[in-house]
């Protein structure tokens, strides 16, 4: 009895490991899936501003004054417009837990003090629309994961990762309700969106910082568009 008792625990200490193990092999893969994800609508907004030239633009109607109620990909009939480009490229992708994408925007200084997103803006000077180049302002900023400041942010792709949460209440604030808005913008007034820590209080079993972004820049846009 008490060998086959030492058997019985050496058995199901190696199911567990090995379960534990399979458990960390379908992380890896959700992770990878997510990250190609992101990295496939970023492709996608680049293809489609390099042919339009400006910023990404929201569903709906695009003016400025309305652009706050742009928040959700809800116009399906609008998706083989060339200015909807968020909504075509980005709208239909999930991460690989089944959740949305989000999209945070970055913004310049349209006046002193006033921001404006850099949503329909002109990313090169288009002489045949008579426009010049707009840049993202330099407060416009993410922490991104490694804790280092990066500025001119044009946008921000994200997932939210398995826990479905953002790991952090700075850009947490700036969608009024994750799953319900997919898309905020940046606010150079309050605090830098920080991708590098989580203070959103998760226990110890849920993985912490589990969030993925993409991030462009202004002037990494421009480079690409105008080689």
């Amino acid at each position: 009895m008490i060998e086959l008792s030492i058997v019985l625990v050496i058995v199901g200490l190696i199911i567990s490991a090995g379960a534990v193990g399979w458990t960390s092999v379908l992380e890896g893969r959700r992770i990878a899936k997510t990250a190609s994800a992101l990295y496939q609508a970023k492709e996608c907004l680049i293809k489609r501003m390099f042919y339009s030239n400006r910023y990404p633009t929201y569903t709906g109607n695009t003016t400025t004054g309305t652009a706050a109620d742009n928040t959700l990909c809800d116009d399906n009939t609008r998706h083989d417009l060339m200015a909807f480009d968020v909504d075509n490229c980005f709208c239909s992708l999930r991460d690989a837990w089944g959740q949305p994408l989000y999209f945070l925007e970055g913004v310049y200084e349209s006046s002193p003090g006033v921001y404006t997103p850099m949503s329909d803006s002109y990313i090169v000077r288009n002489e045949a629309q008579g426009q010049t180049p707009v840049y993202p302002d330099s407060t416009s900023s993410i922490v991104n994961k490694d804790g280092v400041t990066i500025n001119n942010i044009a946008f921000v792709l994200i997932s939210f990762g398995r826990d479905r949460t953002p790991d952090n209440t700075s850009y947490q604030a700036l969608f009024s309700a994750p799953n319900d808005s997919q898309i905020a913008i940046i606010n150079p007034g309050g605090t830098i969106p920080d991708f590098s820590t989580n203070d959103v209080g998760l226990t110890v079993d849920v993985q912490s910082r589990d969030d993925q972004i993409y991030y462009v820049t202004g002037p990494e846009l421009s480079g690409i568009l105008t080689r």
